[in-house]
């Protein structure tokens, strides 16, 4: 058996506030063992893409030194 809700629509009446049910907040889940495990993951490689990127632009400011073939 299929329960039917009605839903009124009033148009510019005065809105009560929301009823105590919507109010209490409902525990977290718990988090699986496998999506902290991805969590990690996920966050060590962009630390590593983060490190590799300041490595090289570090390395490309090293490079920027003027050669003598660029001198003449």
């Amino acid at each position: 058996m299929k329960k039917i809700k009605i839903i009124k629509k009033d148009e510019g009446g005065i809105k009560l506030p929301p009823s105590n049910k919507t109010a209490i907040p409902r525990p977290k889940k718990q988090k699986s063992v496998e999506s902290t495990v991805k969590d990690w993951i996920t966050e060590r490689r962009e630390n590593d893409d983060a490190e590799t990127r300041s490595r090289n632009s570090q390395l490309d400011a090293w490079n920027t030194d003027p050669t003598p073939a660029d001198a003449v």
